[in-house]
C-alpha cells in the first residue's frame, strides 16, 4: 500500500515539475490535467492512469455528482469513429445531465447553415462559442442525439432565466427517414401553447439546403436563409424563424407571429 501512494506521489510531483495546471473545466471544481486528459475523466489504479470517456452530459453528472453548468468534452459513440467535442451541459434543471443540441439567439446575426452531410455530422455553430448560452447560435449533427438520451426539454423566452414556454417529450430521431421527428408524451411545464416543432413537425423529415425532404414544391430552406429544419410547408413554430428572410431570424414558438430572444432543445 505504502508503495502505491509513493508512486502516486511522485507521478503528481513530476505532473506538477513539467508545468501542468489547475484550473477549473465546466464548471468541475480543480480538476488536475495529467498530460492532455482531465482528473475528472481518469482514475488511477497502482500508479497506472486509465481514460474514462463520457458519452453525455447526464454520464458526467452520474460520474461527478458535484458538476455544474458549463462546457464539457464528450464522446457520444464512444470507441466509434467520430472525435471527441465540447458541448454545453445544464446540471441545474430539473435533476440536471441535460445535453444542448440547438441553441437559437435573435441576439446572434444569423443562424448556423450546414449542408446535409455537416447537419448529420458535425458541431454546427455560428456567433462565440462560450459558457454564456447568449453568445452563439448551434446545431448538433443529428447522428449524436439518440445517444444523448431519449427525452428533450424545448425551452424558449427572453433569456435563458426567463422562460415563457418550456415542454418535455419523450423523443427520437428516425436516421432511416431522412432523421425524421418521433415526439410523444407532452408535459408543458411553462405556459399553456404546445410548440409547433410538436404539433406541426412531429413525424416531419430533416431538411437542408441541399437536401429537399420537406412538403413543399420548392426547397423551405433555401426559402429561408438555408437553415436546416424539419419542414412541412414550410413552418410554424422554427427554432430558427425566417433565418432574416421574410420573418425574423429568431425562434418562434409556434406559428409565425410571435418570436423570441432564446429557444433551445436540450435531451437526456
Amino acid at each position: 500500500m505504502k508503495r502505491i501512494i509513493i508512486i502516486n506521489l511522485i507521478l503528481l510531483l513530476s505532473l506538477t515539475m513539467a508545468g501542468q495546471t489547475v484550473k477549473n473545466i465546466g464548471g468541475v471544481e480543480d480538476p488536475v490535467r495529467v498530460g492532455s486528459v482531465r482528473i475528472d475523466s481518469v482514475k488511477s489504479l497502482s500508479g497506472f492512469v486509465l481514460e474514462i470517456t463520457y458519452k453525455s452530459c447526464k454520464e458526467i453528472l452520474e460520474n461527478n455528482p458535484n458538476a455544474t453548468d458549463g462546457i464539457y468534452t464528450i464522446d457520444p459513440d464512444g470507441d466509434g469513429g467520430s472525435d471527441p467535442f465540447d458541448c454545453y451541459c445544464d446540471m441545474t434543471t430539473d435533476g440536471g445531465g441535460w445535453t444542448l443540441v440547438l441553441l437559437s439567439n435573435s441576439g446572434v446575426q444569423f443562424c448556423p447553415k450546414p449542408n446535409w452531410y455537416e447537419v448529420i455530422n458535425n458541431v454546427n455553430i455560428n456567433g462565440t462559442f462560450s459558457a454564456s448560452l447568449t453568445s452563439f447560435d448551434m446545431f448538433l449533427g443529428v447522428k449524436y442525439w439518440n445517444t444523448l438520451g431519449t427525452t428533450a426539454r424545448l425551452d424558449m423566452g427572453d433569456s435563458p432565466t426567463s422562460l415563457s414556454h418550456q415542454a418535455y417529450y419523450d423523443f427520437s430521431l428516425d436516421e432511416s427517414n431522412n432523421y425524421s421527428l418521433n415526439m410523444s408524451n407532452e408535459a408543458i411545464t411553462i405556459g399553456t401553447e404546445s410548440p409547433g416543432m410538436f404539433t406541426y413537425h412531429n413525424g416531419r423529415q430533416l431538411s437542408a439546403y441541399n437536401a429537399d425532404h420537406d412538403a413543399n414544391s420548392g426547397n423551405c430552406s433555401s426559402f429561408f436563409n438555408d437553415a436546416a429544419w424539419w419542414y412541412g410547408n414550410c413552418w410554424s413554430g422554427s427554432f430558427w424563424g425566417g433565418g432574416g428572410e421574410s420573418f425574423e431570424d429568431a425562434p418562434y414558438w409556434t406559428g409565425n407571429d410571435v418570436y423570441f430572444n432564446y429557444g433551445a432543445i436540450w435531451l437526456r
